[in-house]
């Protein structure tokens, strides 16, 4: 049983943008949602569903976030094109260039080190977001940063989390057929996943 626990820790605000600071993704809400519809909406019905979601981690994550941190807006279990460009535009309005946060990967329980956890963005925001990666240290924690500016740190958005080990086997469903997922939003403090 692989676990994973993310820490925010820091959110590097931008708004004039002078030495030090970093510049926000360029975000574009309507055709971003109209992407990640038309490239997860299999049934063409409007919404995503859970099976439709399965294949999207990153989205999945924020649905299932508690109360008023999920996308999930109505309650239904599921997501609209609406609801999507709202969560992008909760990306938007922080005008956040990176957050830091830290993450505790165990493997039965204890602590994995050396494990290559990567950060995807989900492909609706690919050309938008940079990958994050990180190697856990002997406590099974580590940072994910993306290549910004030599900035610690990930841009805010939606991943799919990849975890990699060279000598352990880890389950497909935590790397190459992932179901694990991250959303990166400005009120979302904290998320574990197993």
């Amino acid at each position: 049983c692989v676990a994973v626990c993310w820490f925010w820790i820091l959110a590097v605000a931008v708004g004039c943008f002078g030495p030090g600071r970093i510049a926000p993704p360029e975000w574009a809400p309507e055709e971003m949602a109209d992407s990640a519809m038309t490239l997860n909406d299999l049934n063409s019905d409007g919404e995503l569903d859970e099976d439709e979601l399965e294949k999207a981690p990153g989205l999945k994550a924020a649905v299932e976030r508690d109360g008023e941190n999920s996308a999930d807006t109505d309650g239904n279990g599921t997501l609209s094109r609406q609801e999507i460009c709202d969560r992008i535009k909760l990306f938007q309005d922080s005008q956040l260039g990176v957050q830091l946060f830290a993450v505790t990967i165990t493997l039965n329980r204890k602590p994995l080190a050396g494990a290559t956890v990567t950060l995807e963005p989900e492909e609706f925001l690919s050309g938008t977001l940079k990958t994050a990666t990180c190697e856990t240290r002997e406590d099974g924690t580590g940072r994910p940063e993306s290549p910004i500016a030599d900035v610690m740190g990930v841009q805010p958005g939606m991943y799919r989390v990849k975890i990699t080990h060279p000598d352990k086997e880890i389950p497909a469903k935590y790397n190459d057929e992932t179901t694990l997922g991250i959303d990166l939003a400005p009120t979302v403090s904290g998320y574990a996943a197993e």
